[in-house]
């Protein structure tokens, strides 16, 4: 449908495409612990050069995002409008919206730790327009995905960031997150099942790499098991997505990639090597 990485819809132009991304954002500070954002644009979480929780991959969306600060801790809450082009739902492209929170907390000089949970819904059901469910209001962390395991039909995401500082010029980071489990029938049959679905990712930055000023290099797995990110039969409008687009990794789901980033400046001078090697199921 013309929908290009990144960018959104695109218009045909002879062999060619043609888009606009717009980019806009309103941000009040009132005081030392209070953000208030509201825009149109993206949002990323993590240290790494790709993200499984939220990542820039797809294009701009409409959002507000509170942050509060307080001793050690962060805590954001992201309320953003998705859509899904390849369904419609009362002569528009599917609508969905979604709210995330995210705490981020310094547990020491060296280590921060992250939770994130994430719900989505439909804008309209199978039968009325329902609208921005109030409820998702709601800025307590973890309460939805609770709620999902009795029987709420929205799709919940819950996942764990982390970072430790190894030395004064390098750390080590990662991502897991979680999707649906079923660790039981995995027990009974000595074998992964289709229904465990978890996104996982390690990773390592290095400053001035082998002694060399301006050097840096990065070092980066990920590994998504299939179907993560996705809603079940019936509801695959509901997936982690944003115009034909994961909100996380580009290869959405079932790969293994690894990345290998150097890059080096001096004065005017910049430079990058970058190797990605991905095996896709």
């Amino acid at each position: 449908q013309n929908y290009q990485p990144g960018l959104g819809k695109g218009t045909v132009k002879g062999n060619g495409f043609t888009s606009t991304q717009l980019n806009a954002n309103i941000t009040y500070a009132g005081g030392k612990h209070l953000v208030v954002a509201a825009g149109y644009g993206k949002n990323f979480i993590g240290d790494g050069y790709r993200s499984l929780i939220l990542s820039d991959n797809s294009s701009n969306a409409p959002y507000i995002r509170l942050q509060a600060k307080l001793w050690k801790l962060t805590y954001n809450v992201l309320y953003t409008r998705y859509e899904t082009p390849r369904f419609q739902s009362f002569g528009e492209n599917e609508i969905k919206y979604s709210t995330s929170h995210y705490i981020g907390i310094n547990l020491s000089k060296k280590f921060q730790l992250g939770l994130f949970d994430n719900v989505t819904w439909f804008k309209n059901d199978s039968t009325s327009q329902r609208g921005f469910d109030v409820q998702y209001l709601n800025p307590l962390i973890f309460m939805r995905p609770i709620e999902f395991t009795f029987g709420s039909p929205d799709n919940a995401f819950v996942g764990i960031t982390a970072k430790y500082k190894l030395y004064k010029n390098g750390f080590i980071y990662g991502q897991l997150g979680l999707d649906d489990l079923n660790l039981t029938t995995s027990l009974e049959n000595d074998a992964q099942h289709f229904g465990n679905k978890y996104a996982l990712q390690f990773g390592m930055w290095n400053k001035d790499f082998l002694r060399i000023q301006n050097l840096s290099w990065r070092l980066e797995w990920n590994g998504v098991r299939p179907y993560t990110y996705g809603h079940g039969f019936g509801k695959t409008g509901l997936n982690y997505t944003h115009n034909n687009q994961s909100l996380a990794n580009p290869f959405n789901a079932n790969f293994h990639e690894f990345i290998s980033m150097f890059q080096y400046h001096n004065n005017r001078w910049y430079g990058m090597l970058q190797n990605l090697y991905t095996i896709r199921g």
